[in-house]
């Protein structure tokens, strides 16, 4: 028996249930054992006690105690204890509280370090909880219940940092509330008036951290706000009770401020950032680098990132714009900011999640949710290394995203969802809200109650499909954990055997790096026991890596010794019992596909061995890939596009072309037809006039003989590109099963000098349009001498952007209208469209304008091209790649026209573009090369100039090759500007005495 004053008594019953007829005594075991527990913080005593037996545990006895405050607790109690008579006092262990509100949950607030939770229901009743631990699981502890029931609906609420106080935003007041009991007091209030329902009450960073003043501001849709200062109690400290002002000892909320955002765009929202790592004390001047407090989006879709602080010495909040981005969604229904500089945004039909890079104006992520799943709710968290997860709510689940490790070379996405939780299982009530605590525990609300998921991963369960997902996008390691581990995999640094880190050796100038570190994977995986505990630096010290590219590192055929063991050199054989291990032994980090693309690239690298004398590093690069491109191919057909423009423009810069010619028609076996050229590029960055025609017939003749039906058809094209229609007429003069011979060769008979017969042709080129016959109508378009509108097809029609430019090439040759109309007109706007750099720099050196092809890779492309408009929308984050810096670096002291181009990049442009690669490379997981990267850049100093040009002599003396071709003589006429010099014959060799130290001008005339 439980007595309302806090104690219990027990009693036994005799002979029940005897089969023979003996009388039932009752009679006392234990009387008025104190249960303090019962009344313990408020709980208001115990209006219904269930027991049940415990079996799991040797306690024995379970209490479920319902309380008059609505808590309910589950206690355990070992039954010994509790009915022992020499014990006046019952040790009790509780295992959960179960304390939720009496409403639905509709908003969950948390401090910044993610240690306090504030739950408020529909109806102002708002519960401030504590996040602690039992047993290393997380819960939460109800600190205090802010009951607003008759004080006015809650607007707005927060949290300020040391998790004791609350602020609360009623329509005509600012509230302050001590917590620190169970029951919270009201500690001040100020009076407000309204003009407009409001957007946020958010926390204000501030210059000084003063342990009991903080700044709050709240703004309303009017884009007006108001700060208040916020005076909480001092702790409580016996020694300093009498030196506290009376003002002081009790906490005050005062209207410090008003203000308007510096901005007339019509925002829709405006929302605090999830304070993932945050600190509410900021440097003392106002700039980008400051921590975002808040975004904001418009109808139209523009986002925009603030950052503000209390001015120290001024009675005002100071503002500041930190980044803008147009994402183009009209009546975006959500938005949610991280201080990581990620922004999520959701369409008007709430089904479409968008995740953008707000320091960068990128597009990352772009996700369609199937129809009726609508999202409500955007979270942010990162782990300890800065990784961000997104969890993403709807009614009845919540869905984590994870960031991925950026992937130019395969065009990977950026992000992807790794584990979800589902509550139907669980209760029948919608989720209200979902937030984050600290140390990656997830809070999701639903109905009145609060369901927390720990950070921790359970082992794979067969069913679980997205789990089993997450461990293949990890790879062969079995020592994930937690969501923390996850997100480390998929997005932390690399291993330095990682196909992608590889890659970016390669393209970095490193290759006898990446040899090092294939013939240290060699090693290590020369048995299964040694491969389970290769380390992810295979012992490569740093230093190897923060070498100048300029070092050699070994010659070839010199052993090298690592701790005392020789290591062999690298050859073909080494790379060939390598692959053979790959196909046997699971390497750690690796999925099943990376471990084929760490193959593939070993045999690439392999085949570049054998070619290592003749090709440059340009040829090098390409080959690399593009022969790593067919092999990806063999495997994943449905991924393969051919290579990009990245490839084209390493083979389009090489001086070793003929060598690649060679090996690319090796490659298809001296039987190239046009699906072959167009995935190597092939006539993208042949430069050779004669080899480029020469190439293109035999194309010709390859897609004449590809069928088994010879059709003339198939190489129209090809033949009256390169105006070779006599060699057509005998094609299909021998073409007698083709039901078009008669009338072909009737009108291929006439003479298309006659503008009669170019009409006709014309003609016939619209009526294959119509029938959708579209290469063939772009043959006829050449027949009646129009190769813009036969290129125009090719471009538009077929979609065919390698074969417009080819068929202008050959048609016209590379100094014609035609292709320099397609270049400027279409070429270049998309380029600048899409973002690309690779191609408009391409683009821009076909067209010899070698300046601005470097200044492309710097510059947004639309400032260099007239009448472009700016793109409206953020880019995608392919369109970045820290492969440009490489190439910046190569082709910017190749000519005087691209040393020209370098000079008029904005004076600090080039500090910003290094430190973006740097950071691109940070975020691929190749955190070494960043580092390598910013330690042994060279800038282009421009501080030393001779007639408006780089002083040639400070550029000579910091290259490796003093070849740099003068191109300036036709464009710029530095020539004119000289007086005529003499002929070769009449030159005499000048005395000694009258040398004198050239000038820029004396470069004009000579090939470097």
């Amino acid at each position: 028996m439980f007595h309302s004053s806090g104690h219990m008594s027990a009693w036994g019953i005799e002979n029940m249930g005897s089969k023979s007829k003996r009388t039932v005594s009752v009679f006392s075991i234990v009387h008025q054992v104190e249960l303090d527990w019962m009344f313990a913080k408020d709980s208001g005593g115990p209006i219904s006690i269930i027991a049940l037996a415990n079996k799991t545990t040797n306690l024995g006895l379970s209490l479920i105690v319902q309380f008059s405050n609505g808590e309910i607790g589950w206690f355990e109690v070992s039954l010994d204890d509790l009915l022992d008579p020499t014990s006046s006092i019952c040790q009790v262990r509780q295992r959960i509280n179960w304390s939720g509100h009496l409403e639905p949950i509709n908003h969950l607030k948390r401090t910044a370090k993610g240690n306090s939770l504030l739950s408020s229901s529909k109806e102002s009743e708002h519960v401030l909880w504590r996040r602690t631990l039992q047993d290393d699981v997380p819960y939460l502890e109800r600190q205090s219940l802010i009951n607003i029931l008759d004080e006015g609906k809650v607007l707005k609420s927060l949290i300020l940092p040391n998790g004791w106080y609350v602020v609360t935003l009623h329509s005509d007041s600012v509230r302050l509330w001590d917590c620190r009991d169970a029951s919270a007091v009201e500690l001040a209030q100020c009076h407000i008036k309204l003009t407009a329902p409001p957007f946020s009450l958010i926390l204000l960073p501030e210059y000084e951290k003063v342990e009991t003043v903080y700044h709050i501001f709240m703004i309303d849709k009017s884009l007006r706000g108001t700060a208040f200062a916020v005076r909480i109690p001092r702790p409580r400290r016996r020694s300093s009770v009498s030196s506290i002002r009376p003002e002081h000892s009790y906490g005050t909320i005062k209207e410090h401020s008003t203000f308007k955002l510096p901005t007339d765009d019509e925002i829709s929202m405006f929302v605090p950032v999830d304070p993932v790592g945050w600190n509410f004390t900021v440097s003392d001047n106002l700039d980008t680098f400051n921590r975002e407090v808040a975004v904001s989006i418009t109808l139209s879709g523009l986002v925009q990132s603030w950052t503000a602080r209390m001015a120290p010495d001024e009675n005002e909040v100071q503002w500041l714009q930190t980044s803008s981005l147009e994402t183009l969604l009209d009546d975006p229904s959500l938005i949610g900011g991280s201080s990581m500089h990620k922004v999520a945004v959701i369409d008007s039909q709430k089904t479409l999640l968008t995740i953008w890079d707000t320091r960068n104006a990128q597009l990352e992520y772009k996700f369609s949710f199937d129809e009726g799943e609508y999202v409500r709710d955007l979270d942010w968290t990162c782990t300890p290394d800065s990784q961000s997860i997104l969890a993403v709510g709807f009614a009845q689940k919540v869905v984590l995203f994870s960031q991925l490790r950026y992937d130019y070379l395969n065009a990977g996405p950026a992000w992807a969802s790794f584990r979800q939780f589902n509550t139907n299982s669980l209760t029948p009530h919608s989720i209200g809200d979902s937030i984050w605590l600290s140390d990656g525990t997830l809070v999701i609300g639903c109905g009145n109650q609060l369901f927390i998921h720990p950070k921790d991963i359970q082992p794979i369960d067969p069913d679980d499909l997205s789990v089993q997902s997450l461990w293949t996008q990890v790879g062969h390691d079995s020592r994930i954990e937690n969501i923390f581990d996850v997100a480390s995999r998929l997005n932390g640094p690399l291993p330095l055997y990682h196909p992608q880190f590889l890659q970016q050796c390669v393209l970095s100038g490193k290759m006898e790096l990446a040899k090092m570190i294939i013939v240290e994977l060699s090693y290590h995986t020369q048995s299964k026991t040694m491969a389970q505990d290769i380390e992810s630096s295979l012992g490569i010290t740093p230093e190897d890596f923060y070498q100048s590219d300029e070092v050699e590192f070994k010659e070839e055929g010199a052993p090298r010794l690592v701790n005392g063991f020789t290591r062999p050199n690298f050859d073909q054989n080494l790379c060939s019992e390598l692959v053979s291990q790959l196909k046997e032994t699971s390497i750690p980090y690796l999925s099943g596909k990376e471990q084929i693309s760490l193959a593939g690239i070993v045999e690439c690298m392999s085949e570049e061995w054998l070619h290592r004398q003749s090709l440059d590093e340009w040829g090098v690069r390409y080959l690399l890939f593009f022969k790593h491109y067919n092999l990806q191919k063999a495997s994943f057909p449905s991924r393969s596009s051919g290579v990009s423009f990245r490839e084209i423009s390493w083979a389009f810069q090489s001086e070793t072309q003929e060598i690649l010619v060679d090996l690319v028609m090796k490659t298809f076996e001296n039987k190239m037809q046009w699906h072959h050229a167009r995935d190597a590029g092939f006539f993208m960055w042949l430069k050779d006039t004669s080899a480029l025609k020469r190439h293109f017939e035999t194309l010709a003749r390859n897609q004449y003989m590809a069928k088994e039906e010879r059709d003339p058809v198939d190489c129209s094209l090809y033949y009256l590109a390169l105006r070779k229609k006599t060699v057509l007429v005998g094609l299909w003069r021998i073409a007698h099963w083709n039901r078009e011979q008669g009338a072909t060769m009737k009108l291929l008979n006439n003479n298309f000098d006659d503008p009669k017969w170019k009409t006709v042709a014309a003609k016939n080129a619209y009526a294959l349009l119509g029938k959708q016959r579209f290469e063939y109508a772009a043959a006829f378009f050449l027949l009646a001498d129009r190769p813009k509108d036969a290129v125009n097809v090719c471009f538009t029609q077929m979609n065919d952007l390698q074969l417009a430019i080819t068929v202008a090439r050959i048609y016209d040759g590379d100094d014609g209208l035609v292709l320099k109309e397609l270049l400027e007109e279409k070429i270049l706007p998309l380029a600048a469209k899409e973002g690309n750099k690779w191609l408009a720099s391409w683009a821009f050196w076909l067209l010899d304008r070698k300046d601005l092809a470097v200044r492309s890779l710097m510059m947004p492309i639309h400032s260099l091209i007239m009448g472009t408009e700016t793109p409206g929308v953020g880019k995608i984050f392919l369109a970045d790649d820290p492969a440009l810096v490489i190439l910046y670096k190569l082709i910017r002291d190749k000519t005087l026209k691209s040393l020209r181009g370098a000079e008029k990049i904005p004076k600090g442009a080039e500090f910003e573009f290094v430190l973006h690669c740097a950071r691109l490379y940070d975020r691929m997981g190749c955190d070494i090369l960043a580092l390598d990267l910013v330690k042994n850049w060279t800038f282009l100093d421009t501080s030393l100039k001779t007639s408006g040009l780089l002083d040639m002599k400070a550029v000579l003396s910091r290259r490796r090759s003093s070849y740099i071709v003068d191109d300036l003589v036709h464009d710029f006429k530095i020539e004119d500007q000289m007086p005529k010099q003499p002929e070769k014959s009449n030159l005499v060799k000048p005395p000694a005495a009258a040398f004198s130290e050239p000038t820029m001008d004396s470069f004009s005339h000579f090939d470097f």
